[in-house]
């Protein structure tokens, strides 16, 4: 009898506690955030320097020309082939609102090559970390998570490129549209 005591009263703090645990952030009061005062628009992201769009601030971590990317915690990736590159940006997004966010469901990017011969524009993708680990593109657009008030979650935006796009001289850039925000990220001037 003790025993069955013993296990009914393990259960009800275990439900309990995850019960407690599960509790969202209730924001009582907070600041009156100013949307963007520049539409979002960003003309130059810099590496390490966040660009403050009042309900959020988005700071680019990494960019690099690589033959792949890791897609989750068992370090699966994606490989470009013998003939082609990514060109990835990795962005932290910081959510200063009251409320979830998903930045960039509705996402689109674009990789524009401008070399000798022309202008040549590459079609893009963008991806959700998983949880804290920065570097782990897990989520593909369709199933990004949203991101809570005052929390961080970071993405990858990449395009697949010819290896012809790194190895000759050219201007390099990526832009991202989404919602009212548009950025520009040089890859190389």
């Amino acid at each position: 009898m003790k025993r069955i005591l013993a296990l009914v009263l393990m259960t009800i703090l275990l439900v309990t506690h995850v019960a407690v645990c599960a509790e969202d952030v209730v924001i009582l009061e907070s600041p009156d955030l100013p949307v963007s005062s520049n539409n979002g628009t960003i003309d130059d992201l810099k590496v390490g320097i966040g660009v403050d769009l009042g309900d959020r601030i988005y700071t680019p971590m990494k960019i690099e020309i690589a033959d792949r990317y890791n897609t989750n915690a068992s370090y699966n990736h994606n490989n470009s082939g013998v003939e082609n590159q990514y060109v990835l940006l990795w962005l932290e997004a910081l959510n200063l609102s009251t409320k979830e966010m998903n930045f960039f469901h509705d996402a689109q990017v674009v990789l524009v090559y401008e070399g000798e011969r022309g202008t040549y524009k590459f079609g893009g993708f963008v991806r959700q970390s998983y949880g804290d680990e920065p570097y782990w593109a897990a989520f593909k657009q369709d199933e990004m998570k949203t991101i809570g008030p005052l929390l961080k979650r970071n993405y990858l935006f990449g395009c697949k490129v010819p290896n012809f796009v790194e190895e000759n001289p050219g201007e390099i850039r990526m832009e991202i549209t989404t919602g009212t925000d548009t950025m520009t990220c040089f890859i190389r001037k």
